[in-house]
């Protein structure tokens, strides 16, 4: 029996994209995921005076993908920035328990963090129903969103790609450890600046709901290397990003910035709890110019719904960044 309440993805950081980790101990932070494979089949159409033209079948190149979402923790958001943002971060210590961790993008080289695998149902896993090992899973995709809407939550859709087949496992190896704490960010404590100089300067205070949607790009390369498998996964283009928002009509600040392509610094901070001598916290701080507007009514209001992509700003050295303070010391 294979039940959603019985799924489970447990991981481990990469000591490189080539040596897969063989500890996999910390229980991965989802709602749903699924693991898709992709097997293609060499069956070619054979003309031989008959009405069966298809007399051979094989395998062919393999892709394997991994997709999860759910209800951002912090320390959650810790793991997404080592894998999507900047690998081999460490959490600065504060005075007390906490750490600050900074995801200041590397952009002369690609040292994103890969991660390896095991996922599947728990229950009753052996030999006639195993679950799958992917080595060295890279961060392809990844959207957070804050919405006030509903439960107030902070939320997050990731998408991983890996260059490697699936291979078959029948046990989990290691416990399913938490990675961290169980704090969750809420949009009910997230406030949002927006500023032309300084950023977080200047709060605004009518938008409703904000994603932030980073998209990697990588890629698999595909060579005769005597498997169905890619020979490896590479970023070859810029990375890119877009927050999409929607802002209550209350003034046209926006918009007249939209029309001139004014230079945005948009800070976005979700605070929990007290920890040492700081806050729990996610903070992305965020740098371009509207690309795109248009008017719509929610519940009969009037708001205008804005597209931000990033535009490299020299004080900060990077079109974004990604701030997480947690408690948590370490990320394997």
């Amino acid at each position: 029996m294979a039940l959603k309440i019985f799924k489970s993805g447990r991981e481990g950081i990469d000591a490189t994209r080539t040596a897969a980790a063989t500890a996999m101990a910390h229980a991965l932070e989802f709602d749903t995921a699924f693991w898709q494979q992709d097997v293609q089949t060499i069956r070619p159409l054979r003309l031989t005076g008959s009405y069966e033209g298809y007399n051979t079948a094989a395998a062919g190149t393999e892709t394997n993908t991994l997709e999860m979402s759910g209800v951002l923790s912090y320390d959650m958001a810790l793991w997404l920035g080592q894998v999507f943002c900047k690998g081999a971060v460490t959490g600065v210590k504060g005075v007390g328990v906490d750490y600050l961790w900074t995801y200041l993008p590397t952009h002369t080289s690609d040292d994103l963090s890969s991660f390896s695998s095991q996922f599947g149902y728990s229950d009753g896993i052996g030999a006639t129903a195993p679950v799958v090992t992917l080595k060295n899973l890279l961060g392809d995709s990844l959207a957070i969103t804050f919405d006030k809407s509903g439960e107030g939550l902070v939320t997050y859709d990731a998408k991983f790609v890996t260059p490697n087949a699936a291979v078959q496992t029948t046990a989990f190896t290691g416990a399913a450890a938490a990675i961290g704490s169980t704090y969750v960010a809420s949009a009910n404590t997230t406030a949002v600046t927006i500023d032309t100089t300084t950023i977080g300067t200047t709060a605004d205070t009518y938008w409703s709901s904000l994603k932030w949607t980073l998209d990697n790009g990588f890629q698999n390369l595909y060579t005769l290397n005597n498997t169905t498998s890619a020979t490896a996964t590479f970023r070859p283009g810029p990375v890119g990003w877009k927050l999409e928002g929607s802002r209550y009509y209350a003034n046209k600040t926006e918009w007249d910035c939209y029309i001139a392509k004014t230079p945005r610094k948009v800070r976005i901070k979700s605070v929990g709890p007290t920890i040492g001598s700081s806050t729990y916290y996610i903070q992305l701080d965020l740098y371009g110019v509207y690309t795109a507007m248009k008017n719509e009514e929610q519940n009969d209001l009037g708001f205008q719904t804005f597209t931000l992509e990033g535009v490299y700003d020299t004080t900060a050295t990077s079109s974004y960044i990604y701030l997480v303070d947690s408690g948590l010391l370490t990320i394997t």
